[in-house]
């Protein structure tokens, strides 16, 4: 009988695991004064150009963790913009009205996970349009690529490197 319980018990745990990962993330917080100065500067930047409380800015590091990589992308394109990605989502974390989606494998490094998680604009956007996706297999053209600010941490010390239409996401 216990061990029946037991397998009960871990069958509906699993299962409330995978309903929780298919509705929420991770929710992230940022490491460091560093890290939110550096996304204070881009959002304060960025925001004089294009409103990110519609957008979703990427917070991205490189496979060492050596390399930053920020960009905003209007939430309406985002999902399709991640279709086209081999990159996982790490988490999220919204500051000032504004989301940011957290990627890299080296992201811990920036940032660290609250032990909880949520529904986000981000998961209630992925639901929306993977249903629209099943129901309507049309593409976005992008005509215009975002802004990305790359940064390079050396020495613990993250510095800006340049901004441009460059390559946000892999």
């Amino acid at each position: 009988m216990k061990k029946i319980l037991t397998l009960l018990l871990i069958t509906v745990i699993l299962h409330s695991c995978r309903t929780t990962n298919e509705l929420s993330t991770v929710v992230m917080v940022p490491r460091s004064t560093q890290v939110s100065k550096v996304l204070d500067d881009f959002t304060r930047e960025e925001s004089k150009f294009m409103d990110l409380k519609n957008c979703f800015v990427y917070f991205r590091t490189n496979k060492l963790g050596d390399e930053i990589r920020i960009g905003a992308v209007e939430k309406e394109i985002t999902l399709m913009f991640l279709k086209e990605t081999n990159d996982k989502l790490v988490g999220t974390f919204e500051k000032d009205g504004i989301d940011f989606l957290i990627f890299g494998k080296k992201a811990n490094k920036y940032f660290y996970p609250r032990n909880t998680r949520m529904n986000t604009t981000y998961s209630k956007y992925n639901q929306i349009i993977t249903k629209s996706k099943r129901e309507s297999e049309v593409d976005i053209v992008f005509s215009i690529e975002p802004i990305v600010w790359i940064y390079k941490n050396e020495r613990d010390s993250i510095k800006f490197v340049e901004k441009g239409r460059l390559i946000l996401i892999d």
